[in-house]
């Protein structure tokens, strides 16, 4: 996916490469922006959201190219922030950003796509006497977000016989 989103970018742009870091560096703002966001959300103080932008800043000011990483980010934080809000319909699209990072960077994402299922799974059966029906429903929508990405994907692969390489690939 990373390749198609910097295809696209170089297409718009007229094949200018600056687009590329530019366009990559305000994805990564986009995901500091959002880390505050959610560090704001769970102490209640603007503070700590500040301090985390200050904090994830000097530790890495700035992408130096666009690689899949940054992109990687961006959805996974994505997803954190959309699974974390209250609202039904951010569900979806929680799911939906989960796909999409794990789109940009498979190799990566294969262990956590398989351990976040697990501990959703594990988290039900320990707790499903006392889990409300909204927990559950919420989870089967960012599963459905996250299928409508993905299942295109693997179908793609089927039907241009590469699903043995991409597997392999991911090994």
């Amino acid at each position: 996916l990373t390749t198609i989103i910097n295809s696209v970018i170089l297409l718009i742009f007229n094949k200018n490469i600056l687009s590329l870091m530019l366009i990559t560096c305000i994805a990564y703002s986009l995901t500091i922006f959002l880390i505050a966001l959610i560090t704001q959300n769970f102490t209640e103080g603007k503070y700590y959201g500040f301090l985390s932008t200050i904090i994830i800043f000097m530790i890495y000011p700035w992408p130096v190219s666009p690689w899949p990483n940054f992109t990687s980010f961006f959805f996974t934080t994505l997803f954190c922030y959309l699974y974390l809000s209250e609202k039904k319909k951010y569900s979806l699209l929680a799911g939906t950003s989960l796909a999409l990072a794990y789109l940009t960077f498979t190799t990566v994402y294969n262990i956590i796509i398989i351990l976040f299922l697990l501990i959703i799974l594990i988290f039900i059966l320990i707790y499903r006497k006392k889990l409300m029906l909204d927990f559950i429903k919420k989870n089967i929508l960012v599963s459905f977000g996250f299928l409508i990405i993905f299942l295109p994907f693997i179908l793609y692969l089927f039907y241009n016989d590469l699903f043995t390489v991409w597997a392999s690939y991911q090994k």
